[in-house]
């Protein structure tokens, strides 16, 4: 399936032809936005952007929509979210999931992802779910689940694949150097800065690192053991922070490449033919969404139902040019496409409504290590805050993760299924103290009728 973006957004004439030297325009600041991702873009779109005076319009950006008081990390999992789906949905129809950095590293014993969490609510014959996880153990780890779990692997026609590759926008199958990351997995599983020696005493060996410390001589080896692509010596430099390089005097042989592949690409190989679509997106994987190779043909594809994306350090900060963030320009996109933008808030959870989140570990300021926690029952919850619909004008609002607790997790709702109108309702009903979600929604804002 291919799909030509050039005629997706405005052209170089469509909107940048609004002779107004104000922001406060919304035909001007439309234009204004798509200049904002021009480098991203063809030259026609970058001829366009040229037209523009980014610095002198940029004075003229209208107030920032104000966002609430950010007091915690992001919520880290979907459980609350595939709950409140599942009531919307109902288990009857087939669904289909893509969970994009699905290593399984939620719950008492560090062994559920979120594509775990999804099957758990959908499971109707006809569902497919792919996890995607760059660091191969780990996607080992997730097919075992899906085959051998018990619960899992009885789910009759569910189909369920895990696969070890690098979400980019790179052409399919060239070579990411995933290095750094494979080292800093690597260091939790031996305890460099996680805990689970201690886990396994309290908890039981089966975890997200049991593959990974099989090969390492950590754990007995078991006769289920895969193979790896990798060689256990850089396996063993990568654990050891590159002292076992410096105790020996030889440096690892390769480094921890990964193939690559399109989001795009990936979508089409689940072959879901209309009116199926991806009913959810889950992207935690440390990456720029500009540079996942297809976001934004999906969206104009409408082939989602709910996206949620995580907003990190790799998306940057404000630009200095265009006075305006990757989360931004994503929430005007997706408002173009007819998607709700919401962003979501960690809130204080009514009992039995908090997320399970990442509550395995605690962190020892003492220590400066990760430990098991006593508990992982949910403390938080999350609600959505609206940040660009096609009810309301486009106000940026400059969020970016580089501050204070600003990783968190944008969301994107199909803005047509009036289904899903209700959600961010439900989620709010989760705080402990329900959010006034609706006061952003409803702020008195003239819309232009496009």
């Amino acid at each position: 399936m291919s799909v030509h973006l050039g005629m997706s957004r405005c052209n170089a004439s469509c909107f940048c032809n609004a002779q107004h030297d104000s922001l406060a325009d919304p035909a001007t600041l439309d234009c204004y936005m798509e200049a904002s991702l021009s480098r991203h873009q063809a030259k026609d779109k970058q001829q366009a952007a040229r037209r523009l005076t980014p610095m002198r319009l940029a004075a003229t950006l209208p107030a920032r929509l104000l966002l609430p008081t950010l007091s915690r990390w992001h919520v880290t999992t979907q459980d609350r979210l595939f709950f409140h789906l599942r009531n919307i949905w109902g288990v009857v129809a087939p669904r289909a999931m893509m969970d994009l950095g699905s290593h399984a590293s939620h719950g008492h014993f560090t062994n559920l992802s979120d594509a775990l969490l999804f099957l758990d609510a959908f499971h109707a014959p006809g569902t497919q779910v792919v996890g995607v996880d760059a660091f191969e153990d780990f996607a080992l780890d997730l097919q075992r689940r899906f085959d051998t779990h018990p619960r899992y692997g009885a789910m009759a026609g569910v189909e369920k694949r895990s696969l070890a590759l690098a979400i980019s926008e790179a052409a399919d199958g060239s070579l990411l150097d995933f290095t750094g990351p494979a080292r800093m997995h690597s260091t939790c599983c031996t305890d460099g800065w996680c805990a689970y020696t201690r886990l396994e005493k309290e908890r039981g060996k089966d975890h997200l690192c049991s593959i990974t410390r099989m090969r390492l001589g950590l754990l007995p080896r078991q006769p289920w053991l895969p193979p790896s692509s990798y060689p256990v010596e850089l396996l063993r430099w990568l654990g050891s922070n590159g002292s076992e390089s410096r105790r020996t005097g030889r440096p690892p042989k390769a480094a921890y490449n990964v193939r690559t592949i399109r989001l795009s690409s990936l979508w089409q190989r689940m072959r879901l033919r209309p009116p199926r679509r991806l009913d959810i997106i889950k992207i935690d994987i440390d990456a720029d969404w500009r540079k996942l190779g297809g976001l934004e043909e999906l969206l104009m594809s409408r082939a989602i139902g709910v996206l949620t994306i995580e907003v990190d350090g790799s998306w940057g900060s404000v630009h200095p040019k265009w006075q305006v963030s990757a989360a931004d320009q994503l929430a005007w996109l997706a408002r173009r496409y007819q998607y709700e933008a919401f962003l979501k808030v960690p809130c204080f959870a009514k009992d039995g409504a908090g997320s399970l989140e990442l509550g395995q570990w605690k962190w020892n300021y003492r220590r400066r290590k990760y430990q098991p926690a006593p508990s992982t029952a949910g403390k938080h919850a999350t609600w959505l805050l609206p940040l660009a619909s096609r009810s309301m004008h486009f106000l940026p609002n400059g969020y970016h993760a580089k501050r204070r607790h600003g990783v968190q997790d944008m969301v994107l709702v199909d803005g047509q299924a009036a289904e899903l109108a209700n959600l961010p309702s439900l989620l709010a009903a989760d705080c402990l103290e329900a959010p006034n979600w609706k006061a952003y929604a409803q702020e008195s804002r003239p819309v232009r009728q496009t």
